[in-house]
């Protein structure tokens, strides 16, 4: 028997122009093929989260990002109950906007995706992911607010 581990992951919410960046996990992996998730993957020993973050959204996606702060944290086990996964999601945004998007062999397509559109691939996501999305789409969506009250009101 296999003694229980515990990996720390972490994925990004790259919200941009009002959608939201989802990667189709490739039906060669073990853990939820074929499924959406947020890019991201696993810590190497010692690594700073933030850090891996941006090492594993580049690897995922060919993506400069900068990641801002954690908003949420969850954890999961694989099948067979021998992993711990402990995952921090962050809210990010592109360092550089001139990089072009290439997802890895780790996945076999990605979406811009719409808050409206989300519903169309929940099936196709674990509950965890969809909150994940919903919570970076509110997020981004309060700081949009927050611009737009800070600009002048111009009177006529």
């Amino acid at each position: 028997m296999t003694s229980p581990t515990q990996q720390v992951v972490v994925s990004g919410a790259l919200v941009h122009q009002g959608r939201i960046l989802i990667v189709k996990r490739s039906r060669n992996e073990h853990l939820f093929p074929g499924y959406y998730e947020l890019p991201g993957g696993k810590l190497e020993y010692g690594e700073d989260p933030m850090a891996g973050l941006i090492r594993e959204f580049q690897e995922e996606t060919n993506l400069i990002i900068n990641p801002f702060a954690p908003i949420r944290t969850f954890s999961y086990f694989n099948t067979d109950q021998t992993k711990h996964y402990i995952e921090i999601v962050y809210l990010v945004d592109l360092a550089e906007t001139d990089a072009g998007l290439q997802t890895s062999e780790e996945h076999d397509d990605h979406k811009w995706i719409t808050y409206d559109e989300l519903q169309n691939y929940v099936q196709q996501m674990s509950s965890e992911v969809e909150t994940n999305i919903q919570m970076a789409f509110e997020l981004t969506a309060e700081e949009e607010d927050e611009e737009d009250e800070e600009k002048p009101q111009h009177s006529h």
